[in-house]
């Protein structure tokens, strides 16, 4: 924290066109605004929420600490930021795998299956989203399961369960790695450390819509100068973030060609087209104009119009329908007529489209003049949300020697750090060995491989497990774990049941008659056949007459000692008579009477 007190907190809110910087105080319930330095970029050192040139950021950000310092008579140390809402992506994905009934479900099986279902979200994101930016890496900075399934049906635990399939859905949430590393090259450039980090659609909304609203079904559009960053709400929590790469510049740029204006001069212009009816402006050639507001706007009203389809289309890709309602902040949530244009593009009514600034937060002492207006919700954002310790977290460790940082909404496990090192499932929890499975009668069987030997894992010289909770300057021994054995071979014999099984009683000794077999649809009568992964296999009860018993019996039809006497169940019976289970049979030598 600060020097002075650790009730205070130091927030940039670091964007495409200016970077404000705030130090906030708590006070009982309340916050305080201890001072506060806004500044313009010297060049467009950020591209749509990015930053492109480090060093020219970190000097900025330098000469705002630097201000505040003198302002406060003290140092500062520690700073929260907030990354563009760009940045974070939520991906949904699932993975399934097939199990036995006869064995109950263990927990190392389940969280196999979790971080195959987060391998598969990444998968996903490199598909989707890495079209438009192939050149991030980005890493996985927690994930949640949204549901269990087993046989098809939402179950609330998987362990110790029985069935034949179990399913995991999760819900992993990514940041880019390009977008976390410049902020923190920029803060160390400025002599800080990182204290929290969060997203700027989180600051915005934790200040501007409470928990108590978001109940309700609210679209938060973050309009900055490079991007248009959206928050979706419903049943009571933050459900979507989204980014539109158009905002504020594409405004001033459409006024400088509109009225031949250089970039500067051009966003003049439209600050100041919400505070004056008549606008003064130079062109490049030196020659001053003087309009009436409607003058200015009507030529840009095409270029506010496709601002308010983007922003509309990007919500409604979100959250499937229109919001109840549409909340505007950042600076240029005050383009003239967007908050019309919005409207229509939701069919919603133009008191359902609305701008909320600073000056709405009662919660909050102390707000100047230069902090008064929807540009400084999201500085004031990070800053109650620091206080309130929602952000990222992160955590330096070493695994096996090597530095690793981790970010994570909650605190992170030693799990967390192996996973963002890249170690795989298998070298995390010891991957079982391969499962053989086959159908019998369109049934799913399963011979399980050998359960994987677990990792060991030591924090600190201490043994520890990987739920074990991380501090910064943990050190990670990690020995992986290994490879359960393959099943074992399976042969027919070993699945066939009495239901297959004609069981009869042939001269008081029991004799079995073995079910029809197919093998992928070749009859086969050798039961020690081994089956094949993937088979299919089909038994079928054998229709049996009198004379296949002599399969089973010895008697010399060639030396006959009288009449062969043959009886089913005590009754007379001739070869073709038709046998089942459960019959008595008697075949012996009658002599005949002298």
């Amino acid at each position: 924290m600060n020097s002075r007190t650790s009730n205070e907190i130091f927030a940039l809110d670091i964007g495409t066109r200016t970077v404000i910087g705030v130090v906030v105080a708590r006070q009982s319930k309340d916050y305080r605004v201890l001072a506060s330095e806004i500044r313009e970029h010297r060049n467009r050192a950020m591209v749509d929420g990015q930053i492109h040139n480090v060093e020219e950021v970190a000097n900025l950000v330098k000469d705002i600490k630097h201000s505040l310092e003198q302002k406060l008579d003290e140092k500062l140390f520690q700073v929260a930021v907030a990354a563009a809402g760009r940045a974070l992506y939520t991906i949904k994905a699932s993975a399934r795998k097939a199990v036995s009934y006869k064995q109950e479900i263990e927990e190392q099986e389940v969280l196999y299956l979790e971080w195959e279902a987060v391998r598969n979200a990444l998968a996903r994101l490199d598909s989707e989203y890495k079209k438009e930016n192939r050149e991030w890496d980005y890493h996985c900075v927690g994930y949640s399961v949204v549901s269990y399934k087993l046989d098809g049906q939402i179950i609330g635990c998987l362990v110790g369960q029985k069935g034949k399939e179990m399913e995991v859905n999760v819900l992993a949430t990514f940041l880019p790695r390009v977008v976390v590393d410049s902020l923190l090259t920029v803060i160390k450039k400025a002599g800080l450390k990182l204290l929290n980090l969060t997203l700027e659609p989180i600051a915005a909304s934790h200040v501007i819509i409470p928990a108590n609203m978001r109940k309700l079904n609210l679209a938060l559009v973050d309009i900055g100068a490079g991007t248009s960053d959206i928050a979706i709400t419903k049943e009571g929590s933050i459900t979507a973030y989204g980014m539109v790469p158009f905002a504020g510049d594409e405004i001033t740029e459409a006024l400088c060609e509109a009225f031949v204006l250089d970039f500067d001069n051009g966003e003049a212009l439209k600050r100041e087209i919400q505070k004056k009816e008549m606008l003064q402006f130079v062109d490049i050639f030196g020659s001053v104009t003087t309009l009436e507001r409607e003058q200015v706007v009507k030529p840009i009203e095409p270029v506010i119009e496709d601002l308010a389809k983007k922003i509309a289309e990007k919500v409604l890709q979100m959250n499937g329908k229109s919001p109840n309602a549409v909340i505007l902040v950042g600076g240029g949530s005050q383009t003239p007529l967007l908050k019309q244009k919005l409207a229509q593009c939701f069919d919603l009514p133009e008191s359902r489209v609305g701008i909320r600034g600073s000056e709405i937060l009662n919660q909050v002492i102390g707000i100047d003049e230069t902090l008064l207006g929807p540009h400084a919700v999201t500085p004031l954002g990070i800053a109650i949300n620091a206080f309130e310790q929602e952000g990222l977290s992160l955590v330096n460790v070493k695994i096996n020697g090597e530095p690793i940082q981790i970010f994570e909404f909650e605190k992170p496990t030693v799990v967390k750090a192996l996973i963002e090192k890249g170690f795989s499932p298998s070298e995390i929890y010891g991957s079982p060995g391969m499962a053989l499975t086959f159908e019998i009668n369109g049934k799913l069987k399963i011979v399980k491989g050998g359960l994987g030997q677990a990792s060991e894992i030591w924090v600190n010289g201490n043994k520890a497990s990987l739920n074990t909770m991380l501090k910064d300057g943990d050190e990670i021994i990690f020995k992986p774990g290994k490879k359960g054995e393959d099943a074992k071979t399976a042969r027919i014999s070993d699945f066939i049941t009495d239901e297959f099984i004609t069981k009869i009683c042939v001269n008081d000794k029991t004799i079995e008659i073995l079910p029809d077999i197919y093998i992928n649809g070749i009859k086969t009568n050798d039961i020690n056949t081994e089956i094949p992964d993937g088979a299919k296999i089909t038994f079928s009860i054998r229709s049996a007459i009198l004379s296949d018993v002599f399969n089973y019996i010895s008697i010399d039809a060639k030396k006959p000692f009288g009449s062969l006497i043959t009886k089913v169940n005590g009754k007379d019976a001739d070869f073709v008579t038709p046998i089942k289970n459960g019959d008595k049979i008697e075949i012996y030598w009658e002599r005949a009477s002298s």
